[in-house]
């Protein structure tokens, strides 16, 4: 346009005077009008750019029909030139209705300010020669993108619909209406962001999924990389740079594909209401072996198939498969064993579908060096680059006292603590164990002192008399064999009391479920692990921490503060894909904290229509 606006007027230039005709000024006049509308625009859009709107993508929609206005988007001439319209709509913050679309004009007037496409021309629809509207190449790309919007673990319903379908026949034959031409635009552009923004940051607010994260969904702010995209023609490539570029998320979408391309019929269900213990003779038993073989376990020749005994060989394998699942692998297929083997490929899409979410939720960039811990698997790893150099089984919150989602760093080590009880803790645990059985809660070290921080004979308190409401105590154990922590403690940053520790409990760790603690996280190895944060503090040896050990009334709560103040990532994923294995080695656990099916259901699809009163 500013190029058209420059050629216009060198042809009206003149070396000497001359009187202007009617038509030179109203030409003038239009060229003027047209800069000062543009200015606007652009001034309007870098404004909106670097003021986010409060509303996320996909959020609800505060909805203003246009009607009274000078420009009207509705009841427009088929002939009608969209261009004026869309421009004044761009100008408005407020959400407003179009045709039977919500449209939110502050999502979506950055991208035509990256575009640089107004006021000149819509972005994805182009009047031709009859005066009617057809889709421009950008609009076609866009469609593709909506349609493959499955591919990316999201669903094209929630960005697109029945009427929109309608409209995109007459797209199609170039003989869509004006009216149609604004409403296609408009929803093409907001698909785009929307589709950009859940890709890039996710389809669903953690906090409605954990309410003790830390975790936000992150404001779409790509729109230059989104526009460049599509000036390029690369469209779907930079849908795909936007997406999480951690490896775990990439194998995620990996397996998504290939569940998508399995045929169903390989997982219909398995009928059989026995138990199965190793060396019975089963009519089921060919069903498990093939069940078994199209999953990946068996290897590459799985023996003979048609077999109805339940030998050895497929003892092992079953082992394996329960291992993988979050099952006691001892061999017996009973009713979790069966529920596993019978998970539709739908169901398994749709786990797949929730982890990849939950991934988008995390960090952009994860630390070279950190620690990760699924609470799904109740497994700690320690990931270098994309190399794990350690992992070992972790005890993680019960139900009621979960672990929840965060991103924190190691700050301290501590040598023999004290365990300091929290409140709830104190209340719900410590409190009835001192009112049933004191001389219990003493032997263990157990000490109370009052809110000044003088010791108190706990044999002169009546303890029944306190609630968690009205507890004047706190509560502090020794360090020693008893103590809750262990012999070490691996102290974070965050605000909820959330650590690693050490536990007297070893007898937790051997069991395929592991689900006891308060909320912190006990490790199957801590002096491994001290030695893995303490790797660039030679002087901290396994002997003299041993030594330390030995010693815990000599040294208690001793502090080592950590040089490398190690990354830790603690999220709650029920598919894992191991680098070793890929595809046919994909390990599967229950949804415990029901956190699964809570994130489904805030992934139900979108109402792109007006007056839709979806959650998001």
């Amino acid at each position: 346009m500013f190029h058209s606006l420059a050629s216009k007027k060198s042809n009206h230039q003149i070396s000497k005077p001359q009187i202007w005709g009617t038509r030179d000024r109203h030409e003038l006049s239009r060229l003027i009008g047209v800069g000062l509308l543009a200015a606007l625009f652009v001034w309007t859009g870098m404004a909106s750019a670097q003021t986010p709107p409060t509303q996320g993508p996909g959020e609800p929609l505060a909805l203003q029909p246009l009607a009274g206005q000078n420009l009207s988007a509705t009841n427009l001439s088929a002939n009608t030139d969209i261009r004026p319209i869309l421009f004044q709509m761009m100008q408005r913050s407020q959400a407003q209705v179009v045709g039977g679309l919500a449209v939110e004009t502050s999502l979506i007037r950055p991208l035509y300010v990256a575009t640089r496409a107004l006021p000149d021309r819509p972005l994805f629809v182009i009047r031709n020669t009859l005066g009617l509207y057809q889709l421009t190449n950008e609009g076609n790309l866009v469609l593709a993108a909506l349609q493959s919007a499955p591919l990316r673990g999201l669903q094209t319903e929630d960005y697109w619909n029945a009427r929109l379908a309608d409209i995109q026949k007459l797209a199609t034959t170039g003989e869509m209406p004006a009216q149609e031409a604004l409403e296609m635009e408009l929803s093409l552009a907001q698909g785009l962001v929307r589709l950009a923004s859940h890709a890039a940051h996710g389809r669903v607010d953690p906090k409605l999924v954990d309410d003790e994260t830390d975790l936000t969904r992150r404001p779409f702010r790509e729109y230059e990389i989104l526009a460049a995209g599509l000036s390029r023609g690369q469209l779907q490539a930079t849908l795909d740079e936007l997406e999480p570029k951690h490896l775990a998320y990439r194998r995620l979408r990996d397996l998504l594909k290939s569940l998508r391309e399995t045929p169903a019929e390989r997982f219909r269900p398995i009928d059989a209401r026995e138990t199965l213990r190793p060396g019975v003779t089963h009519r089921v038993v060919p069903q498990i072996r093939q069940r078994l073989a199209d999953l990946g376990y068996g290897g590459a020749n799985p023996s003979d198939l048609t077999s109805a005994v339940y030998d050895p060989a497929l003892v092992a394998i079953v082992q394996d498969f329960q291992t993988r699942h979050k099952l006691e692998p001892d061999g017996v297929i009973g009713p979790r064993a069966f529920a596993a083997l019978n998970t539709t490929l739908a169901q398994r899409i749709q786990q797949v579908r929730v982890n990849m979410e939950r991934w988008r939720w995390m960090p952009t960039q994860l630390a070279n060096r950190h620690v990760f811990v699924n609470t799904a698997h109740q497994e700690l790893a320690a990931v270098e680059g994309d190399r794990e150099v350690l992992r070992m089984k972790t005890v993680i919150g019960r139900v009621l006292r979960r672990t929840p989602t965060l991103v924190d760093r190691f700050t301290d080590i501590r040598l023999n603590p004290y365990w300091s009880a929290p409140a709830s803790i104190a209340a719900k645990d410590l409190v009835p164990k001192f009112a049933t059985n004191l001389r219990g809660a003493q032997e263990i070290g157990i000490r109370v002192f009052d809110l000044r921080g003088q010791e108190v004979d706990p044999t002169r308190i009546n303890w029944r008399q306190f609630s968690i409401q009205h507890l004047p105590f706190y509560f502090r154990q020794d360090p020693g064999p008893h103590n809750s922590l262990g012999q070490v403690k691996f102290n974070l940053t965050n605000s909820r009391a959330i650590y690693l520790h050490d536990t007297p409990h070893r007898e937790d760790f051997p069991k395929s479920v592991r689900q006891f603690s308060s909320g912190c996280i006990r490790l199957e190895d801590p002096l491994r692990f001290a030695l893995y944060l303490l790797r660039d503090q030679p002087e901290w040896t396994a002997e003299r921490i041993q030594d330390f050990w030995s010693r815990p009334l000599e040294s208690p709560d001793f502090k080592i503060d950590l040089r490398e103040q190690v990354s830790v990532y603690i999220g709650f994923f029920t598919v894992e894909v191991p680098t070793e294995g890929g595809l046919t080695r994909v390990k599967f656990a229950p949804d415990s904290y029901g956190q699964d099916g809570r994130i489904l259901q805030l992934m139900q699809p979108l109402n792109v229509n007006a007056g839709g009163q979806s959650e998001f």
